[in-house]
């Protein structure tokens, strides 16, 4: 039993060793120290991942800064790219004053030009050299033929006439019948 305590204790005293060696290691090596956890962080969210030409695309992004004592200014871009990330078909870019979070919810024109697809919506803050990026995958299809908005106000308008012209009908019929 005490040589199995002993054989625990070296290698409990080696995993230490070799954990503080590749620090060593990393920090001779790249002259530099593992860096800490980051404090910036991104994430966003798409309130469909499926969107027709010439609409627009509605994302809701969410940006933190863990370490914060004060407000600072975040530069924050999106861009459109293909899926394979070989052609931007679109970037915008603002600043936020952020203490410790903000959301943001972005609509974004998708051309009718665009080709249909599949796209990546990539969204960057940078504070004070610290970066975050998120990202998400959306699909463009083709233009419906129909605006939709507007075949609702012509199919309630063509209700409203048929209603009339029954109305209309009715009013005549009795006329004639009291006529009689």
């Amino acid at each position: 039993m005490e040589k199995n305590r002993q054989v625990y204790l070296l290698i409990i005293l080696f995993l230490v060793l070799f954990v503080l060696g590749f620090g060593n290691f990393y920090k001779e090596f790249t002259g530099k120290t593992p860096s800490p956890s980051p404090s910036l962080i991104v994430s966003l969210h798409l309130n469909s991942i499926e969107v027709r030409q010439g609409e627009e695309l509605i994302v809701t992004v969410k940006i933190a800064r863990l370490e914060s004592k004060e407000i600072e200014d975040v530069h924050i871009k999106y861009k459109i790219w293909d899926l394979y990330k070989e052609k931007n078909f679109w970037e915008s870019s603002e600043t936020a004053a952020i203490l410790t979070s903000i959301s943001v919810v972005k609509h974004i024109p998708i051309s009718g030009d665009i080709p249909k697809g599949d796209y990546i919506l990539e969204v960057e803050a940078e504070s004070k050299g610290e970066r975050a990026v998120a990202s998400n995958w959306f699909s463009v299809s083709k233009k419906s033929p129909v605006n939709i908005k507007e075949a609702t106000i012509m199919l309630v308008l063509l209700i409203i006439i048929i209603f009339i012209i029954i109305i209309y009908i009715e009013i005549v019929k009795l006329k004639k019948h009291y006529k009689k």
